[in-house]
């Protein structure tokens, strides 16, 4: 399958337009943040976004494995595919904290480090959560 046929496809669902706009929503709030220094100002900035980070991430898989043209034919229990996109979520959100201290954006020896690592990652598991509830509550049966 072409890249425009899966794009076309992917618009004509809901559940993607909806995981588009919230990458919008993300990038948004992520770069206003860092100009703004709403990240030091406000400390809730931070899970906020890790939040619906994790949202966006575990939708995409949930959206791939569920009503993608990849995933559709295959047969898939819920828990299965709820399973793929906590991990993935989790890998990924990990993979951001290394980010972090590659670049210089946190510090280990950081007194608070460890505590902010924790919640960022719980967050990314909440965004997970929050979609698989909204996804399995009124997704799953329209599309």
């Amino acid at each position: 399958m072409g890249f425009k046929m899966l794009l076309y496809i992917s618009m004509k669902s809901p559940f993607f337009i909806f995981l588009f706009f919230l990458l919008l929503l993300i990038a948004g709030l992520h770069i206003t943040g860092i100009e703004l220094f709403w990240y030091w100002r406000f400390s809730f900035f931070d899970i906020l976004v890790h939040t619906l980070s994790g949202m966006w991430i575990s939708g995409m898989v949930v959206w791939f494995f569920s009503l993608s043209p990849y995933g559709r034919g295959q047969e898939k229990s819920r828990g299965r595919v709820f399973l793929i996109a906590l991990l993935v979520t989790l890998g990924i959100g990990l993979a951001w904290e290394v980010f972090e201290i590659a670049v210089g954006a946190t510090f280990i020896w950081y007194e608070h480090y460890l505590l902010d690592t924790i919640l960022d990652v719980l967050a990314d598991m909440m965004g997970a959560f929050l979609i698989f509830l909204y996804f399995s509550l009124n997704i799953s049966k329209k599309q």
